[in-house]
Parts: C-alpha cells; sequence; structure tokens
C-alpha cells in the first residue's frame, strides 16, 4: 500500500492541476463502468462467515425455503436453493 500512496503523491506533485483534474474524471469514468464489462471481483466467505451462527439459530430451516433471491451475494451464494444477483 505504501507504494500506491507514493504514486500519488509523486502524480500530484508532477501534474498541473487541469491535467490531475481530468485523471480524477477519467478514473472515476473507469471504475463507475469497471463492474459492469469486466465483471465484479468475487469475494467468497463474506457471507459465509455467519453461516454457522445462522444454522445454530435455525434462519435457513425458518427463511429459507423454496427458491430463494440473493441480492447482492459477491460470488457467496446464502443457500443452495438461491439464485445469486450482483448488480
Amino acid at each position: 500500500m505504501a507504494n500506491a500512496n507514493n504514486v500519488k503523491q509523486f502524480i500530484k506533485r508532477v501534474c498541473p492541476p487541469p491535467i490531475l483534474k481530468r485523471i480524477k474524471t477519467a478514473n472515476f469514468a473507469i471504475l463507475k463502468y469497471k463492474d459492469r464489462y469486466i465483471g465484479r471481483p468475487v469475494t467468497y466467505f463474506e457471507g459465509a462467515k455467519a453461516n454457522d451462527r445462522r444454522t445454530r439459530e435455525g434462519l435457513f430451516e425458518k427463511y429459507c425455503n423454496g427458491n430463494g433471491l440473493d441480492i447482492g451475494y459477491g460470488g457467496d451464494i446464502l443457500c443452495d436453493n438461491c439464485q445469486g444477483f450482483d448488480l
């Protein structure tokens, strides 16, 4: 992470303000559409961190009957009978 900070500081020192503003605008545009065209990075185990607790408390048996939709799943489906929807 230190290298990224050094690069940012170097760019701020070297680039004139109008160029720096355009770089920020271009970077924002790239980040805005990156997930749509390239795909969101899959982050497994974020939802699975609490699966043991959910199983102990009976959440799946109580609320996850039939087919479901896991909105914002990020690559880690809540349970087997769910369809993942991320965007």
